[in-house]
């Protein structure tokens, strides 16, 4: 009986592997994403990243790494490698998420994660460590039943779309909220699971018909006139946006600070006219902060 002796091992490593993960499924985007890597302020063309059957994006060569990454990928080979910091770029050509932008040190040892400066990335709720998050666009098709809050952002005070404007639900006080991100024209579809229903009546009626449910939220936003104006907003510039204030009406006297929806219908807000005889708006207002 023969016995197989290597004659040489050669191992090499990838210098970039990243993840999505839709929170809405509570599953990882696994294809059909256009992810390319490009080195910050270097005039070289971005390198597409593809997928394996595990659903990471990768690429098996970064500009100023090590031709073809044949290393061990041991601590000693990670000791040697420089860091530097690239911009990785996400679109969906089937409009199911918005497109963004995020910066990463590369080349990175595991799966590149999400992390701004100022602290940690606001997740959603369900995101796992080391992986980015992706946001539903406003023509996102659904399938299922999930609640579905829209709205077109207006900048009162600019008289223009509320572009890239955060919007944030807070469905269970238990559970990190709800994000929702709205496009360069202020459009944003908030989607998400029904929150529990209540406990029946201590008296003993029992509960209200499905159809009937409604749930009343909190609901916040974050807006900074121009602060993530890119065709690939970074996600860092869209998060760290400053407390804005939406309008219940439009003389502006009165903060929006809930939604209310009840089951199976999709909620539209928009800032109620205030003068007489004035046709209903068609947008929601918002006013940022001081």
């Amino acid at each position: 009986m023969s016995t197989f002796v290597p004659l040489e091992l050669v191992s090499r490593v990838a210098p970039v592997g990243v993840r999505f993960w839709d929170d809405l499924t509570r599953s990882f985007i696994t294809g059909d994403l256009d992810v390319s890597a490009q080195p910050v302020d270097v005039a070289l063309p971005p390198t597409v990243l593809v997928p394996n059957r595990s659903g990471v994006y990768y690429a098996t060569s970064l500009p100023f790494f090590p031709a073809g990454g044949f290393g061990g990928g041991d601590d000693a080979y990670w000791a040697s490698i420089t860091a530097r910091p690239f911009v990785i770029r996400v679109d969906d050509p089937a409009g199911r998420f918005m497109p963004f932008s995020f910066t990463a040190s590369l080349p990175a040892r595991g799966l590149v994660g999400w992390a701004c400066a100022g602290g940690p990335s606001p997740l959603p709720g369900n995101a796992p460590a080391s992986s980015v998050p992706l946001f539903s666009s406003p023509s996102r098709v659904l399938g299922g039943a999930f609640a579905v809050i829209r709205a077109s952002l207006w900048d009162a005070n600019a008289n223009a779309p509320a572009a890239f404007a955060a919007l944030r639900v807070t469905v269970d006080p238990a559970l990190p909220p709800v994000w929702g991100i709205a496009d360069a024209g202020g459009r944003i579809a908030m989607v998400f699971a029904y929150p529990e229903l209540p406990a029946p009546p201590v008296d003993g009626t029992g509960l209200l018909p499905l159809s009937r449910q409604t749930w009343t939220l909190p609901i916040q936003v974050a807006y900074v006139p121009g602060a993530a104006a890119s065709t690939y907003p970074d996600l860092c510039a869209i998060f760290e946006q400053a407390a804005a204030t939406l309008w219940a009406d439009q003389a502006r006297a009165t903060p929006l600070t809930a939604v209310t929806f009840t089951y199976g219908v999709e909620v539209v807000l928009r800032t109620a006219a205030t003068a007489v005889g004035a046709s209903p708006l068609s947008v929601l207002y918002v006013t940022a902060g001081a």
